[in-house]
């Protein structure tokens, strides 16, 4: 997935979750292609409410597809595996209208 920022355009390495309700992105790969918080919200995982930063990314290219002035959260987690940058989640699926047939595996963006 390319996010591009004030400063530039980096390809970030995401896991994809399909349960996960919003996309996050580690801090440091944000603040390297400029993006700064446009505010925060709260998230509750299933420990506890966390209070997570929003940050708008200029543009988000993945599956083929493009959305501009895409929300995601920063957050850097102890436990996050070294050369992932973050989780796809199915914000980004419902903002494309893509279609994800589990049984196939066949991934359908319009």
């Amino acid at each position: 997935m390319a996010l591009r920022g004030p400063l530039s355009v980096g390809r970030a390495q995401l896991v994809l979750d399909t349960g996960a309700v919003y996309t996050v992105v580690h801090p440091s790969f944000l603040e390297r292609i400029g993006t700064t918080s446009t505010g925060e919200i709260s998230v509750r995982t299933l420990e506890r409410t966390l209070r997570l930063p929003v940050f708008t990314v200029e543009r988000v290219s993945v599956f083929g597809a493009t959305l501009n002035q895409y929300p995601v959260l920063a957050y850097a987690p102890a436990a996050f595996t070294p050369g992932i940058d973050g989780v796809l989640s199915i914000d980004i699926f419902h903002a494309l209208k893509a279609r994800l047939d589990f049984a196939s595996g066949i991934l359908t963006v319009p």
